[in-house]
């Protein structure tokens, strides 16, 4: 395959702070880390994926780290795992702890303190999120992001939920390469999830009463709204109620932002949620795929397997047997 964009891994371990500096300044920005505490302690792990110019990263800080680094071009969100993450830049801090999300704000230094901190990282090129706000209408040279948590905790949930299909594609050893539509399509999630979830400025693009268009604001509300209510009987008509729009107008705009629909993001999102209880399930509690695909809506099972597997890249079973024998 010719056109194939070759998929690169590399797994990392050292206790040598030098060759950690080393690593994240190719990998990142150039920065100056510091040790706080017992250095002896000291270690650091990594497992990245690099397709084309996308970049995930899971990695941890065994101790207490402060880095002062330079700016970021690149558009990078980072998920905390385990431990106390905290970012500044001037007067704007962050504190995050587990399960929250960070934008990292782009060409500023930053500031960082990492408390025994294990991370996953999306890495994308910062000229992507700039073309697509283009297109919504926002003047590149006006274009910014302007905060660095999402907007609301649906939007948090969203982006978790792109991130888990984005590194579902590249789970496990495999693909070795990639398809450039493939990763195209990857890089566009990721980019749509990043403006829908964070703010910016082409969140003050919103409805024009009678003229039939939505921006991506409305969207936004309609995803928290199908984010809060997905156990609930949702239709496209609620949906649309919830926002204020008509339904055209809102599956026009969904088809404009997230190239899918109202329902179509209903469908995801029911999806991740079966996906995080097979991922949360324990040894012995009982849970099966079948009873957690049903309490989700999905009552063809085989209809259901398939829609999984094409979203994850793996069968729901496989999910629920990795989620009681890996830790974390």
């Amino acid at each position: 395959m010719g056109t194939s964009v070759n998929v690169e891994r590399d797994t990392f371990d050292s206790r040598d702070m030098a060759e950690v500096q080393e690593l994240i300044s190719r990998r990142y920005v150039e920065h100056e880390p510091r040790i706080s505490g017992d250095a002896r302690a000291f270690r650091f792990t990594s497992r990245s994926v690099r397709a084309g110019a996308l970049t995930l990263d899971r990695a941890k800080y065994q101790a207490n780290i402060v880095i002062n680094a330079d700016p970021f071009d690149t558009t990078l969100v980072l998920r905390v795992r385990e431990g106390r993450f905290d970012i500044s830049s001037g007067r704007a801090r962050v504190v995050a702890g587990p399960g929250e999300c960070v934008l990292y704000p782009r060409h500023v230094p930053l500031d960082f303190v990492m408390d025994e901190v294990a991370y996953e990282v999306i890495q994308m090129p910062g000229e992507l999120t700039t073309r697509a706000a283009a297109r919504l209408g926002v003047d590149p040279a006006e274009f910014r992001f302007e905060g660095m948590t999402p907007v609301s905790a649906a939007m948090t949930r969203h982006w978790r939920a792109t991130t888990a299909y984005i590194t579902g594609v590249f789970n496990g050893s495999e693909p070795l390469e990639v398809h450039p539509l493939l990763l195209s399509a990857v890089m566009e999630a990721a980019t749509t999830a990043v403006l829908a979830a964070f703010p910016n400025t082409t969140m003050r693009i919103d409805y024009v009463p009678g003229s039939g268009w939505s921006g991506p604001s409305v969207v936004r509300r309609a995803v928290e709204f199908i984010e809060e209510h997905a156990a609930e009987p949702v239709t496209l008509e609620s949906i649309a109620a919830a926002v204020g729009v008509s339904t055209r107008s809102l599956q026009a705009a969904f088809a404009r932002h997230l190239d899918t629909t109202p329902l179509g993001q209903l469908y995801r999102v029911r999806l991740n949620r079966v996906r995080e209880e097979l991922q949360n399930a324990q040894p012995g509690d009982g849970s099966t795929v079948a009873d957690a695909a049903r309490r989700w809506g999905f009552a063809d099972r085989s209809r259901f397997a398939a829609a999984y597997h094409a979203a994850f890249g793996e069968l729901p079973s496989q999910t629920l047997r990795q989620g009681r024998t890996i830790p974390g």
